[in-house]
């Protein structure tokens, strides 16, 4: 057993992925390490091979056709209907998912939200009545990390950060307007989206349904990829300054450097540099 070795399969592994190769290194290092301990190898190879780092990918925005095929697929799923060959709007059998995917889409793409953020919401955290609606983001849910335990809510956003609130757009207070009135279930802790057995919708089940939801063509689209669309169409309306203030972040080399996707098109300069043509 040679660091030679043990990097080609690394590297195998890490093509298909980083996370998969960095498990492998941490595993065959205990291996490997218990092997020197029993003076069956004189060292650890493992030590001379470099910890994989994950290959940094391009920031990809929705488009608005995309976020409105996206939002046609997410309606179709939660009221169980399909699209034949044809074209034409049919009912699926079997149980009907619950129609909670539809709001949740809808608050994503109007806040930029995070979604352990987005579903520790409470009502109280909203207001529809205002002249001008918001919604107050102070919160987050945290994911047990061992069996048994539940999901619970801590009273602060992801790095400790201050309370954010965001300004809503009209169709959202629609939207959650008609969701205030609705009938619901007990919801002791007067969650905005709680489930049939009073509980925290679980960003684990939201992210399950995403996938069934979105279709394997749309496999690169996750509910963080929507708070990228909301960062690049701020930056693009007002600026980088407003897309930072609107996620939430520090400062703005964050949210340049992972939410909002490059410009690859240069404006037409073509007048400018026929400054350059050669004299005749």
């Amino acid at each position: 057993m040679t660091a030679g070795k043990v990097d080609s399969l690394i590297n195998s592994i890490g093509e298909k992925t980083t996370s998969g190769a960095r498990m492998s290194r941490i595993v065959m290092s205990g291996m490997l390490g218990m092997a020197v301990r029993f003076d069956f190898l004189s060292h650890n190879p493992v030590r001379d091979t470099p910890r994989p780092t994950p290959k940094k990918s391009a920031v990809r925005a929705l488009t608005p056709d995309e976020l409105n095929e996206l939002r046609d697929r997410v309606q179709n799923y939660c009221r169980h209907q399909t699209i034949d060959e044809n074209g034409v709007v049919r009912p699926k059998l079997g149980p009907r998912p619950g129609a909670d995917l539809e709001d949740i889409l809808m608050l994503l793409i109007t806040t930029g939200a995070r979604i352990g953020e987005l579903l520790a919401l409470k009502w109280d955290q909203v207001d529809l009545d205002s002249p001008i609606p918001t919604a107050t983001f102070s919160a987050t849910l945290v994911v047990p990390r061992a069996a048994g335990e539940r999901l619970f809510r801590q009273n602060f956003r992801k790095g400790d950060a201050p309370p954010l609130t965001v300004v809503l757009p009209t169709f959202a207070v629609t939207a959650l307007r008609r969701r205030r009135a609705m009938p619901t279930f007990l919801n002791p802790e007067n969650a905005l989206l709680v489930t049939g057995t009073s509980n925290w919708v679980s960003p684990a089940n939201v992210r399950r349904l995403w996938r069934a939801a979105r279709g394997d063509d749309f496999d690169w689209v996750t509910p963080h990829t929507l708070r990228k669309t909301v960062a690049t169409l701020v930056k693009e309306t007002c600026g980088v300054e407003a897309a930072q203030v609107q996620l939430g972040h520090a400062n703005t080399r964050v949210t340049e450097a992972h939410y909002i996707q490059r410009v690859t098109l240069a404006p037409d300069m073509s007048d400018a540099l026929n400054k350059f043509a050669p004299k005749t």
